[in-house]
């Protein structure tokens, strides 16, 4: 019997590993690598939107708005997905994005903001007023936007109470604002997931307990699904990361065209200079079949959105778990296995 056509792809495409911030807890390498130009991104998506729909295309680096080509690669990706959204730390003028593309309707702008000043500034190299400018100008624009917080043992106490206070700030601008948060990663916890090929542009974290318990980001996630916001609206349906691998299969490429099945993994399973985009696709295929997260009753309850490494991108390795699932049945997390009404997943979760 012949499989049924994929029914989408998410596609991550880390465009540079360049940044004018050092951020304490990023997973980017800081060694220079070698960058596709905007023509070959241009024409992997051109190729891919050939053979599957593009639900999501993130741009994202290091900073992706370092690149003076953004445009040429934007506009490529925004007439071939449903939806393409950049990753920023908002450290670069917001002009960067011409303003006919970023009015685009299918334009996401995601800003990163890890709480309030003293952490934000302490994580992320002393950004805070830069990034909030930024914010406060893509919101002036009319822009549809997302702020994300990487949540650690550091922020993780400070985010409700910075989130109460950023909604009344941005509440007069009248627009929507979305929030979604993911828990730290360390690479070095997924250096046995993934393929033979090396991934250019992944660090190992500095040492130290700063990866938030699962019960406290389950404690997290249902404060905020609690609270009542005026312009914040959470989109995430679940209190782990989740990339919605489980739903759609999904791709990283690093700067150079390698690619992988998580752009957490530190390895990846080819690269565009020894294979097609076509040839990409097969491999990506193949790999999402065999998922089992694709049974799991917890996707089909819509408490968890998929997880290439079926590790939760080092959570459940971090507590010495064989995989996600255990972290949902695991007793010492009652907040885990309590039921929970079920939850419509956004088209982009990533």
């Amino acid at each position: 019997m012949t499989a049924e056509p994929l029914p989408g792809l998410f596609l991550d495409l880390a465009l540079t590993n360049r940044c004018p911030l050092r951020c304490r807890l990023c997973s980017v390498s800081r060694k220079a690598v070698p960058e596709l130009p905007a023509a070959a991104w241009a024409e992997l998506v051109r190729a891919l939107a050939e053979e599957v729909p593009l639900v999501r295309i993130s741009l994202e680096g290091g900073e992706p708005l370092i690149r003076e080509d953004l445009a040429a690669i934007l506009d490529a990706c925004l007439e071939r997905a449903e939806e393409v959204k950049v990753v920023t730390g908002g450290s670069l003028p917001l002009s960067r994005l011409p303003r006919d593309l970023r009015r685009n309707p299918r334009f996401l702008l995601e800003v990163s903001l890890d709480g309030p000043q003293p952490i934000h500034d302490g994580l992320r190299d002393g950004s805070y007023r830069r990034a909030r400018r930024f914010l406060e100008e893509a919101l002036q624009d009319g822009l549809r936007v997302r702020v994300r917080s990487v949540v650690s043992a550091v922020n993780r106490a400070a985010l409700p109470p910075w989130l109460a206070d950023l909604d009344r700030e941005i509440a007069a601008h009248g627009r929507p604002l979305g929030f979604r948060f993911d828990a730290l990663v360390d690479p070095a916890r997924l250096a046995r997931t993934g393929g033979p090929r090396p991934r250019l542009g992944t660090r190992r974290l500095p040492r130290g307990e700063l990866v938030p318990a699962v019960r406290e980001l389950f404690d997290l996630y249902e404060a905020l699904r609690r609270s009542t916001f005026a312009a914040l609206r959470l989109e995430q349906a679940e209190a782990l990361r989740g990339c919605g691998a489980g739903r759609l299969p999904a791709a990283s490429f690093d700067p150079s065209g390698g690619f992988s099945l998580c752009c957490e993994a530190p390895a990846g399973f080819g690269a565009l200079a020894e294979l097609t985009p076509a040839g990409c696709l097969r491999r990506i295929e193949r790999a999402w079949r065999r998922l089992p997260c694709r049974s799991c009753p917890h996707l089909a309850a819509a408490r968890c959105e998929g997880c290439w490494t079926g590790r939760k991108c080092g959570l459940a390795s971090a507590l010495r778990e064989r995989d996600c699932r255990s972290l949902f049945a695991d007793s010492r997390f009652p907040a885990a296995k309590a039921s929970r009404r079920p939850i419509d997943l956004p088209a982009e979760t990533g």
